[in-house]
C-alpha cells in the first residue's frame, strides 16, 4: 500500500514538472491549464516569412507563433491556456506576404475552434477571441438545423441538432423579425431538445435562436440559423368582443388608461419574450397601470373577462 502512494506521489511530480518545464502560462496553476495546438502553414513552402502572432490570457502575452516557421509548408505548436478564461489572437505587425500565412487553432480536445484562411484577415489586429475550456468544446460551437415542431395558442414546441448534450441551452426569442441574438440579448433557459416554450402570445409571429449553456458561468455562441414560427389564432381574438375597449396613450411612458364597456377580471402585461410580468385581478371596466417600473420596449397587454380576452401591443417610451 505505501508502494503505491509512493508511486502515485512520483507520477503527479513528474507530471507537474512536465507541466512547468513546457508551459508558457504563468497566470494560473499548472493543474488549471490545458494544451492547445496551432498548426500553421505556408502556401508557398517558405515558412511565415517574419508574420507571428501573439496568444494573450488575463493581461499578459503568453505565448508569440510564427517566428520559428522559417521554411516549409507546415509547422505545429503549442499553447497552454487556462481553463474558463477568456483569451486573444493577436496578429503582430511586420512580416511579407501575409497573404500566403493559414492558420488553425485546434482544441485539447482535437476539435479545430478557429481557421484563418489564406488572404483572410490583417496584421496588428485581434483574429480570434474566446473563453478556454478544458472539460468541453461546446463554448465555441452552435447549435443547427433548428426546427419548429408545432404550436398552440401560448405554446410551442422546438427542437436542433447538436454535437454535444449540455444540461441546458439558451432560447433567443423576438416577435421582432429584424432583430437577433447578441451576446447581452435576453433569453429563455430549458433543459430538453426538444424544447416546450410556454406562455407565448396568441396569433403572433417568433422568430428564435439557441445556444449551449456550457456551465452556470459559461455558454456557447448563438446559432447562426433562426427560425420563424407562429403561435395558433383563437376564435375569441377574431370575434373581438371587447368592441368599446380603450387603451390609451400609446405609446406611453408612465400611466396607461384602460377603459371598456363590460368588465374585465384580469390585466396582464406579458414580455415580447412571453414572460408574464404584471398580473392585476380588477373585475371593473376601467383602470390606469403604472408602468413607470418597465423598461423602454415593446409590450403586450392582455386583457381577460369572464368569457373572452383581447392582447394588445404597447410601446414603452
Amino acid at each position: 500500500m505505501k508502494s503505491n502512494h509512493i508511486n502515485r506521489f512520483i507520477f503527479s511530480f513528474l507530471f507537474s514538472f512536465s507541466l512547468i518545464s513546457n508551459a508558457q502560462n504563468n497566470t494560473c496553476d499548472v493543474t488549471e491549464q490545458c494544451i492547445y495546438t496551432v498548426l500553421l502553414e505556408s502556401l508557398d513552402n517558405s515558412g511565415w516569412n517574419g508574420n507571428s502572432m501573439t496568444f494573450y490570457q488575463n493581461g499578459e502575452a503568453i505565448k508569440t507563433i510564427g517566428l520559428n516557421f522559417v521554411d516549409g509548408s507546415m509547422f505545429s505548436d503549442t499553447v497552454f491556456l487556462c481553463d474558463s478564461s477568456p483569451f486573444e489572437l493577436v496578429w503582430n505587425e511586420g512580416g511579407n506576404h501575409p497573404e500566403q500565412i493559414k492558420l488553425r487553432v485546434i482544441s485539447s480536445f482535437e476539435q479545430t475552434i478557429f481557421t484563418k484562411n489564406y488572404g483572410e484577415g490583417n496584421p496588428n489586429s485581434i483574429i480570434f477571441s474566446g473563453i478556454s475550456n478544458c472539460t468541453t468544446d461546446c463554448c465555441f460551437f452552435w447549435p443547427f438545423n433548428l426546427e419548429f415542431i408545432s404550436s398552440t395558442e401560448t405554446t410551442a414546441l422546438l427542437s436542433w441538432g447538436t454535437d454535444y448534450n449540455p444540461q441546458q441551452y439558451d432560447i433567443f426569442l423576438t416577435t421582432d423579425l429584424s432583430e437577433n441574438a447578441q451576446s447581452n440579448s435576453s433569453f429563455i433557459t430549458v433543459n430538453s431538445n426538444p424544447a416546450a416554450i410556454s406562455n407565448l402570445l396568441p396569433c403572433t409571429n417568433y422568430k428564435y435562436q439557441v445556444r449551449y449553456r456550457c456551465s452556470e458561468l459559461e455558454q456557447g455562441l448563438w446559432s447562426t440559423e433562426s427560425v420563424l414560427f407562429s403561435t395558433e389564432c383563437g376564435l375569441n381574438l377574431d370575434e373581438n368582443l371587447f368592441e368599446n375597449l380603450k387603451v390609451f396613450p400609446n405609446p406611453v411612458v408612465d400611466f396607461l388608461s384602460i377603459s371598456n364597456s363590460s368588465e374585465i377580471n384580469e390585466i396582464e402585461i406579458i414580455s415580447a419574450l412571453g414572460q408574464r410580468i404584471i398580473l392585476l385581478k380588477i373585475n371593473q371596466q376601467q383602470t390606469t397601470l403604472d408602468l413607470s417600473i418597465l423598461t423602454s420596449g415593446i409590450y403586450f397587454l392582455k386583457l381577460i373577462s369572464v368569457e373572452d380576452y383581447e392582447t394588445i401591443k404597447i410601446i414603452k417610451r
